[in-house]
């Protein structure tokens, strides 16, 4: 084969391989833009949800009970 069709061929491989990547990089984010659209679609999905960080730390915060002991002559700081 001479060179310029070596150049041909590199030439439309080169194409065929670029297109090819530009299909795989739109379906990314094609897949990227579905996602993102319900979430902003559906904020109740996400808005609404518990905040878990204040339940646990009103959890931690809450005093705890202490056992009284029923003895006689127990510590005044035990009842």
């Amino acid at each position: 084969m001479s060179a310029w069709s070596w150049a041909i061929v590199a030439t439309a491989a080169f194409l065929m391989l670029s297109v090819a990547v530009s299909f795989v990089l739109a379906a990314i984010l094609g897949h990227i833009g579905r996602e993102v659209s319900e979430l902003l679609e559906k904020p109740d999905l996400w808005a609404t949800a518990p905040l878990t960080r204040e339940e646990i730390q009103a959890q931690q915060e809450a005093p705890t009970e202490r056992a009284v002991p029923d003895r006689v002559g127990a510590h005044e700081s035990y009842r």
